[in-house]
């Protein structure tokens, strides 16, 4: 059996393979329903329009929106016609188009066929149109475009002409009852029926002005005038709706009108104004028309998907647009492939078993054929009745062409997307199976047979390359167009721009697979022979593992691509940049034993040339394909140490990836400017292809770095290990090849460590003692080395130099810990900016010393000395100085090296200086002179810093000297003195007394005992043997403690009296004063605040026993006394001259009589306090000369002048107080 005789109808029938909105011919509707298939999914979504349209019938309502969507081929616009046929209920063929579906049960739910029927209750207006062809050529430009074509295809329902302009003029003419008056006079005045030329209305306007004044329409002038401006029509949706709404109204009948727009979606693309235009003409029909206007319209694309396009703004102005379509149709894959299966590919019975059998015979062998190297699951045949069903294709197909399909619409058609007479699915199925219609059974059509369906609606530049391979004799043999090498070329363009499938020789094989018995493995190899010969002729490119179909004008692109040259070094930098870093290759070595505190940097040659910096002391050597040697230079190169050498293995693919990636930068780099669409994506590609080419290279890379031969000294490494742990072994030899002295290190330090250690502090100065012992040593012979050779100090930064370098390799930072332990040990000196540290500075400056060891930008400045050995004699003299004179036997430690103790002694001894200057800092006390000369004989010594050998000879010059010292301060009892707070305190009381004593002997008889206690006291002070003076100063301490009380008491009794005198003689002098009440009150109290203010200092001067403040205290309290009497003077006085002046005015006061005549003002009595004036004044203010008397005559003379005086005072004053004292 052949396959055409497979099938239930002709397959050669003619099938109407694209739905063309606009085909109305009789013979085509009838066809179309007749083989309509009515899949489950399409029952549902004709039951889910035809709810929501008879909904409207019974009601008002606003959801008249409907969006269809779906991929290309999937049958939206043939739903869109169908819902057309049966809105609009015309008789086609005799048939109303819902018998199509009742008679031949398309449609088996009763409800469903139920809603239909009701929807042609109602008479409907059915306005059917494909958007895009409807559009004017300008619409790009056009924010309103949708609404136009709106309007023209609602005026053309009406019988309008499809300008707008002209449209209004019939309109204006109809709603007027003039239209078919104005056509009898077009038709006289022109000769032209009016529907056939008004297309041309500018050519005939002298016509339609004649036609409107004959019909009456208008006058002559309102015609001109009309006629002149009819150009300037503009409508907005708003306006749109309400003529709709008024064309319906006038049907009347509950009359509805339906737009059903195909490609809308296409047709939006991503213009936010055109979907906020039908947004806006949806929402206008729907608030005016209440329901009796409708939209459908279909989409590849969802309203979510379209709308994603845009702009932030311009969504947020769509936010409306899912309410505006509340209806929502989704079509499927599964729905198109249903379609095709049961339209195209049902089998006669006969067939059907046939297929069967052969299927239960033959389905291992079939879908292992199908195999598929990418990660996309696609179909194979699930069973037998998946082969019967889908027989001569295999299930895959039907998917893949549809992607196919709509990436070709997208990519490669002429134009944005195919014309209206591309091929759907269905039609496309049709050609390929007629194809092979003469074929036996058991032929599988390859999926290059769809090809042809599609090769007219290509463009140029995909159609020339197909045209130049059929006339390449090399690709097409004495013009055989059917040679695998173009079904190869075919297939490739097709999934060219597919995301989803890479086109890999095994996939290429598969899309070719012809039949049930064909040898896959022979096929393989014929097509991969196919694609060489392609690769050779320049039609395709081979893309890492994906062949790729080229263009006309990528076929010239990688033509310029190809001559552009890359040299070895671009290869080399690129294999550099892959390998060398963190991920595969370090130049850095980190051994895991030395605590991650060592870096050993690597130089890294790439065939000879420097990758990075080359300044370190051992290098890591790659050798590539591109320069290889034999493995005799290899060992010869590994043998000196220093030097690992890795050889790739001698494998170009990564090398040609790479020189093409070059290639293809340059093609970027000189291709940037102003490009066309076409060039445009063709670069974009390129730099896609040079992304695919870079990590296929990597990865072929990094497979030949894991396969490399790693030389290192003498050794080949065993590849069994991964890279990373056989570079690592090979460094590790390396270093231990060039830093043998490494190995001395026996505890890796740091800053911290290094701290610690010249503190002497924390848990590391127990343990330290041990730790790098050799390392430390090899620093003091360097040191001696050199001093040997005549350099007396080595800057840090050059020992840091030399111990850096082979064949030591120290770090910074442990260099920095040696130094400092052999300066703690005493076997080195160090100084910064030539001032010497002692150990003492680098206990009590820890920290400002560890900078100076660690810090690049100090060491420098640090140099270091070797310390020589001292002489017995004066080590025992140092010894016998720290235990006599010192006192600090816990110094001399059995482990202290002889710098160590240098460094102690000079603390110690500055610690005795500090205790001497002490002493001498006690006020006035004993043995001066003793310890001035002690700090003049430590001096030197605690000044002697960090220089050992100076200190060792001080010492050992002086110790005679510090050793009479030391008698004499212990005879005179002198330390023991300044270490007694007992004998301290007594010598301070007795300095005290003496002060006292000074003060107050001028007040004192001189008869009195105290000043024979005070003299006793004075000399003892003065003697030198302070251990004899202290228990008689104690004795007279207590002698003068008494005899002085006695004085200060006896002064304090004196105090006390003449306290109350003054205070008796006020009052009383306030009493004779006979001030008011209020003011005596007031002096009253201030003369008992003064006299109790002093009597509280007397007494406590008294308790203090300070009796020449006591003394002073007296005076004190007699000047107050004398100011409060000046107060009580001065208050009387005040008060009589305010008196005085009372009266005065008093008496100067007149008042007048009835007949306005002047008269004194007679003052009314009132009781007066005769307040007193009073006066206190010195006998020596009246009498400013001494009196000389040398008879009774001066005498009575003087007395004369004091008695005249006197009267003078008592004339002015009431009382007058004379103070003789």
């Amino acid at each position: 059996m052949i396959i055409k005789d497979i099938f239930a109808k002709d397959i050669n029938r003619n099938i109407r393979g694209v739905i063309k909105i606009g085909q109305e011919a009789e013979t085509i509707k009838k066809q179309e329903l007749e083989e309509y298939v009515v899949t489950d999914e399409l029952q549902s979504h004709f039951k889910r329009f035809f709810s929501a349209y008879v909904n409207s019938i019974n009601r008002p309502t606003d959801a008249t929106g409907v969006w269809i969507s779906g991929f290309f081929g999937s049958g939206k616009s043939h739903f869109l016609k169908i819902l057309s046929y049966l809105l609009d209920n015309s008789m086609v063929a005799g048939k109303r188009p819902i018998d199509y579906f009742r008679d031949d049960s398309k449609i088996k739910d009763p409800d469903t066929i139920q809603l239909i029927e009701q929807s042609e209750q109602v008479p409907t207006d059915v306005v059917l149109f494909n958007i895009d062809a409807k559009a004017d050529a300008n619409a790009a430009a056009d924010k309103s475009a949708i609404l136009t074509v709106f309007l023209r295809v609602f005026n053309e329902k009406l019988g309008y002409d499809s300008n707008p302009s002209v449209a209004n003029l019939e309109r204006w003419l109809d709603d007027h009852g003039q239209y078919q008056a104005f056509k009898d006079a077009f038709y006289k005045a022109s000769g032209s029926h009016w529907v056939d030329v008004r297309n041309s209305f500018s050519f005939i306007k002298n016509s339609v002005k004649e036609a409107l004044v004959q019909s009456g329409s208008m006058t002559e002038g309102n015609a001109a005038d009309y006629l002149s401006n009819m150009g300037n029509f503009t409508i907005n949706p708003e306006e749109f709706a309400g003529m709709v709404k008024k064309y319906l109204d006038k049907k009347g009948n509950n009359h509805h009108i339906i737009f059903l727009a195909d490609e809308v979606g296409q047709f939006i693309g991503d213009n936010g104004d055109r979907m906020l235009n039908l947004q806006t003409i949806v929402e206008q029909l729907q608030t005016q028309c209440a329901g009796q206007a409708w939209v459908v319209v279909t989409s590849q694309q969802q309203i979510d998907e379209v709308t994603a396009n845009f702009t932030n703004q311009k969504r947020e102005d769509l936010s409306k647009i899912q309410g505006r379509f509340n209806t929502m149709i989704n079509m499927s894959s599964a729905n198109a492939n249903e379609v095709i299966q049961k339209r195209l590919l049902t089998k006669k019975p006969t067939a059907s078993d046939q297929l069967a059998a052969i299927f239960e015979e033959n389905h291992y062998n079939i879908n292992n054929k199908i195999n598929f190297s990418d990660q996309v699951s696609r179909k194979k045949y699930a069973d037998d009745n998946d082969f019967i069903t889908n027989y001569p294709f295999i299930p895959y197909q039907f998917d893949l062409l549809k992607d196919v399909l709509g990436a070709v619409r997208k990519h490669g058609a002429e134009g944005k997307h195919m014309s209206d007479g591309e091929r759907s699915l269905l039609a496309t199925f049709q050609a390929a199976t007629v194809t092979y219609e003469d074929d036996k059974v058991g032929r599988l059509v390859p999926f290059s047979a769809f090809f042809r369906g599609m090769y007219e609606f290509l463009s140029h530049d995909h159609q020339v390359v197909f045209t130049n391979a059929e006339g390449n004799d090399a690709v097409c043999p004495n013009g055989n167009h059917d040679t695998l090498a173009m079904q190869v070329l075919e297939v490739l363009f097709m999934v060219k721009y597919l995301d989803n499938f890479p086109a890999t020789l095994e996939n290429i094989t598969t899309l070719l697979i012809d039949g049930i018995f064909t040898d896959r493995e022979d096929l393989t190899s014929k097509v991969k022979k196919a694609l060489e010969l392609l690769i050779s002729q320049k039609y395709v490119q081979l893309n890492v593992e994906t062949y790729e179909f080229l263009t006309d004008k990528e076929q010239d692109v990688n033509e310029a691509i190809n001559s552009y040259e890359v040299d070895d070094t671009y290869i080399i930098n690129k294999i550099g940049g892959y390998l060398i870093g963190d991920k595969y290759l370090s130049d850095r070595y980190v051994p895991k034993h030395m605590g991650n505190q060592y870096v050993f940097n690597f130089n890294i040659y790439i065939d000879g040339s420097a990758y990075g910096r080359s300044n370190n002391n051992q290098s890591l050597r790659i050798v590539t394909p591109l320069n290889p040697a034999g493995e005799e230079q290899y060992r010869m190169t590994a043998q000196s140490g220093s030097t690992v050498v890795l050889v790739l293995p001698d494998n170009n693919s990564y090398i040609s990836n790479f020189r093409r990636v070059g290639q293809i930068e340059q093609y970027i780099q000189k291709s940037a400017g102003n490009l066309d669409n076409q060039e445009g994506a063709i670069r974009l590609g390129k730099m896609d292809e040079r992304k695919k080419l870079e990590k296929a290279a990597d990865e072929a890379l990094l497979n030949d770095l894991n396969n490399s031969t790693i030389y290192v000294i003498n050794d080949v490494l065993d590849d069994n290990t991964d890279i990373t742990s056989r570079l690592n072994d090979a460094y590790q030899e390396v270093i231990d090849s060039s830093y043998r002295n490494l190995s001395y290190l026996t505890a890796i330090k740091d800053e911290k460590d290094v701290l610690h250690l010249l503190k002497g502090t924390g848990e590391e100065a127990n343990t330290i003692i041990d730790d790098n012992q050799q390392a430390v040593q090899a620093v003091i012979d360097y040191l001696m080395m050199k001093t040997n050779q005549g350099m007396q100090a080595l800057s840090m930064e050059n020992i840091r130099d030399h111990f850096n370098d082979i064949p030591f390799g120290y770090n910074d930072e442990d260099i920095a810990w040696l130094v400092a332990k052999a300066f703690k040990d005493g076997k080195v000196k160090l100084a910064f900016n030539n001032a010497p540290i002692s150990i003492g500075d680098a206990v009590n400056n820890a920290q400002l010393i560890t900078s100076y060891l660690t810090k690049k930008q100090q060491v420098r400045k640090l140099t270091l000395q070797i310390v020589r050995e001292v002489s017995e004699k004066q080590r025992k003299a140092a010894r016998n100085f720290v235990r006599d004179i010192l006192h600090k036997r816990s110094i001399l430690a059995d482990n202290n090296s002889t710098e160590q103790l240098a460094a102690k002694i000079v603390t110690t001894t500055e610690e005795k200086i500090n205790e001497l200057n002490d002493f001498d800092a006690f006020p006035q006390g004993p043995g001066k002179a003793l310890i001035d000369q002690g700090v003049e004989l430590l001096n030197p010594i605690a000044n002697s810093g960090n220089n050992s050998e100076r200190t060792y000879g001080l010492i050992d010059k002086h110790l005679d000297e510090l050793e009479d010292w030391l008698e004499d301060m212990d005879d005179n009892g002198i330390s023991d003195f300044y270490h007694s707070d007992t004998q301290k305190s007594v010598w301070r009381r007795s300095l005290d007394y003496m002060d006292r004593y000074n003060l107050a002997k001028g007040f004192i008889d001189s008869d009195n005992a105290v000043h024979k206690t005070a003299q006793t006291i004075k000399e003892s002070l003065k003697k030198q043997n302070i251990s004899r003076v202290i228990p008689q100063l104690e004795a007279l301490n207590q002698d003068f403690a008494t005899q002085f009380n006695d004085l200060v008491d006896e002064l304090y009794r004196q105090y006390q009296d003449k306290s109350e005198n003054y205070l008796q003689l006020l009052e009383q002098r306030l009493a004779d004063a006979n001030f008011p009440e209020q003011t005596a009150n007031k002096l009253q109290q201030r003369i008992q605040d003064t006299i109790s203010r002093d009597n509280q200092i007397a007494e406590q001067k008294s308790n203090d026993g300070k009796y020449t403040e006591l003394n002073d205290q007296i005076q004190l309290l007699r000047r107050d006394a004398d100011k409060l009497q000046r107060e009580i003077d001065e208050t009387s006085q005040q008060i009589a001259r305010d008196l005085r002046r009372k009266q005065e005015l008093a008496e100067q006061a007149t008042e007048y009589d009835s007949n306005e005549r002047p008269h004194p003002v007679k003052s009314i009595p009132h009781e007066v306090v005769h307040t007193k004036r009073v006066k206190t004044i010195k006998i020596s203010e009246l009498e400013g000369q001494a009196w000389r008397i040398t008879s009774d005559s001066d005498l009575d003379s003087y007395i004369n002048q004091l008695k005249q005086s006197l009267q003078r005072e008592i004339d002015s004053n009431d009382i007058v107080n004379v103070d003789f004292k």
